[in-house]
């Protein structure tokens, strides 16, 4: 059931954006052809259903834990669903350029290019939007905005689960899995809100779990939709695919095809407006604020990687706060940098102590980090090879965020791809852990 959940949702993601390209390249992207298009598809899957024999799954076994951990689970994305579905999309990033440019679109019944100063709205990665485009020309207006992120938390839950069990994890470690990832603070957070995050998230360990498989198909879909989602999918997916043992020729070159296939009329536009498949390297295309460090090197990723490490350690200790903020400048001093270096830091920020944040744009997840930090450890000494390498995909896909990124207070948003991809290693920690009495105290914790 996880698995054809999975591959329902990389499919129909697909499918919507191909339909969005090709309806609005017509001028058709209205409500009556976009509700058209989607009978015919939900026809077209009926007749291969019934052709090919399929039947619904039945539900997995379990014992008591696991499904007490699956309504824990449960529980929280409903809680979260609700909350999506009452509040209006209020995140700065959702009104400066997610929901603009949607209502742009249905405007104008096509994606094509609109003239504007902010050149966010048109040339960042569009696929989100076009999942919120489809339900805001179906429904009218923006209610279920908010449940394309919460949609792609819940895929996440499952998602997890399944790297788990293709990793060697019994059913107790899958159900860790799915408990770190649904706890995730910051992911909890953002699943009410119309941010991209988490759907880069999904696509993400969805891309994991097909390279496991070594199903290229899937795969180049799932690698497709990250690069349609958002760039971070760029600094992400090499290192942890790499990990998972996506590098023969068959597989890179159905990942460039489904990447092609999925991004290549927006990599055209974004050639027309600024010579560059990905666009201006800023949002006003001044080179003011630039998102990649001016000079990468050792000298900014080391900065980086400590400031970006503290913002994960905030916590409601003000000592604690300053503590960490000290020992991160003590470490700057030490190697000879400066914490506030214009080259490696966004303008108008300065490296302030952690906090304790409640928002989707900087809240921390310090106790998961720690749980995965041990994880690293265990399998270390452990010399499990296969846990090792996982690990090191990870470590080098946070270690080329930090490369190529400049520091700013509101990264730790863009963090949670790499989060929700570490559950299943702080899960493989705890299905070990003995007596069992310590990996229930950990759950209810």
């Amino acid at each position: 059931m996880r698995d054809l959940s999975l591959r329902a949702l990389t499919g129909l993601a697909a499918v919507a954006v191909l339909l969005t390209e090709m309806l609005g390249a017509a001028g058709w992207l209205r409500a009556l052809p976009l509700a058209a298009a989607w009978i015919l598809v939900a026809v077209a899957g009926g007749a291969v259903w019934r052709a090919r024999g399929y039947k619904l799954p039945l539900l997995p076994r379990a014992g008591v834990a696991e499904w007490a951990i699956a309504a824990c689970c449960a529980g929280i994305v409903g809680t979260v669903a609700l909350t999506a579905l009452l509040s209006p999309p209020n995140s700065a990033d959702a009104m400066a350029y997610h929901l603009p440019r949607v209502v742009y679109w249905a405007q104008a019944g096509s994606v094509a290019f609109f003239p504007t100063p902010y050149f966010n709205q048109v040339m960042l990665a569009p696929a989100a939007e076009y999942l919120m485009l489809h339900t805001y020309l179906l429904t009218g207006g923006d209610r279920l905005v908010n449940l394309i992120a919460c949609g792609a938390f819940a895929g996440c839950i499952a998602a997890v689960s399944l790297v788990a069990r293709q990793m060697g994890l019994g059913a107790r470690g899958q159900a860790f899995a799915a408990l770190i990832c649904a706890t995730l603070p910051n992911a909890i957070l953002q699943a009410s809100g119309a941010k991209n995050d988490l759907l880069l998230g999904l696509w993400t360990v969805c891309a994991i779990y097909f390279a496991l498989r070594r199903e290229g198909l899937w795969l180049g879909l799932a690698c497709g939709m990250a690069v349609a989602t958002k760039a971070t999918a760029f600094l992400f997916l090499p290192p942890v695919l790499l990990a998972a043992g996506a590098w023969r020729r068959r597989e890179l070159a159905l990942i460039a095809g489904g990447v092609l296939l999925l991004n290549g009329p927006q990599f055209a536009r974004n050639v027309r407006l600024s010579g560059s498949p990905l666009g201006y390297d800023s949002a006003q295309g001044n080179g003011y604020f630039r998102w990649r460090n001016e000079h990468p090197g050792w000298r900014s990723l080391a900065s980086n990687v400590l400031r970006n490490t503290s913002e994960q350690l905030g916590a409601r200790s003000e000592q604690w706060n300053h503590g960490v903020y000290r020992a991160a400048v003590a470490a700057h001093r030490a190697l000879g940098l400066d914490p506030d270096d214009r080259a490696t830091t966004w303008p108008g920020a300065e490296f302030a102590p952690p906090r304790n944040a409640n928002h989707e744009a900087n809240a921390n997840n310090r106790w998961h980090l720690a749980l995965f930090l041990a994880a690293v450890v265990w399998a270390v000494a452990r010399r499990d090879r296969r846990w090792m390498s996982y690990a090191a995909g990870l470590g080098g896909a946070f270690l080329i965020f930090c490369l190529y990124l400049k520091w700013q207070p509101f990264l730790a948003r863009l963090e949670v791809p790499l989060f929700l991809a570490a559950a299943p290693l702080g899960a493989w920690l705890v299905e070990r852990w003995r007596p069992a009495c310590f990996p229930l105290a950990l759950a209810v914790f």
